[in-house]
Formats: C-alpha cells, structure tokens, sequence
C-alpha cells in the first residue's frame, strides 16, 4: 500500500482490515509530517532563480518586503537573512561562484537545522 500525502503538514494514518472470517483488524495510528519544499534562493517562489530574488531579499530587508520564506531567501544557508545572502545571490547569478547550498535547482525540504522556517510551500510543483 503507498499512500500519498498531500502538501505539508502533519497526517495521522491508521490502518485497518477486515480478515477473511470477518474480524476487524485494527492497526497502529502513525504520525508523518511534511516540511515545506523550496528552492534555495528562490526569494519571491516563482520557481526561478533571477534578479528579482537579491532584490527581493534586499527589500525584505531595507523595506519592510514580503518574505514568505525564509530558509528560501538564506542563499548561504548561514540561518539568518541578511545583506549576504543577497550578495551570495548576486555573485551566483553572475560572478560563477558555483551552486547554492542544498535544496538548489530542485524542491526540498531544508536539510539544514538552524531557527528559519516556511510558512508556505512555494515554487515547487
């Protein structure tokens, strides 16, 4: 039996079955929980990494900017968000300082510990 879980959360599965005499069978009740998926660097969640994501960081920043995020926009993984993950972004984009730190070019949870979180799951299919 495989099943899938829809989006993130936390899911109580419990399984139960009938035998072939008719005796209910009930099983143990197990918890999964999903972490939000992103994209590391992907700051605005358009599944995309440009421009707009270090300024999108920066405005966060300076402005008061939507931030939805935040593991998203911490491009060094460092757990914080500040002007260097809008750096990192920028000499990614375009001084070929090669890849950001994992989840970078595919949708995962954070396989990094640290006090940042998603609120939503964004730009992952």
């Amino acid at each position: 039996i495989v099943i899938s879980l829809p989006g993130t959360g936390t899911f109580t599965i419990q399984v139960n079955a009938t035998s072939a005499c008719g005796l209910a069978l009930i099983g143990p009740t197990t918890e999964a929980t999903c972490a939000p998926r992103f994209r590391r660097g992907d700051h605005n969640g358009d599944g995309a990494l440009d421009i707009a994501d270090p300024l999108g960081v920066l405005g966060y920043m300076f402005s008061n900017g939507p931030a939805t995020c935040m593991d998203a926009s911490d491009a060094n993984d460092d757990g914080s968000v500040d002007v260097s993950d809008a750096v990192r972004l920028l000499l990614h984009l375009f001084g070929g300082t090669g890849p950001l730190p994992a989840p970078h070019g595919f949708c995962a949870s954070d396989p990094t510990a640290d006090g940042l979180d998603c609120s939503i799951e964004q730009g992952c299919p």
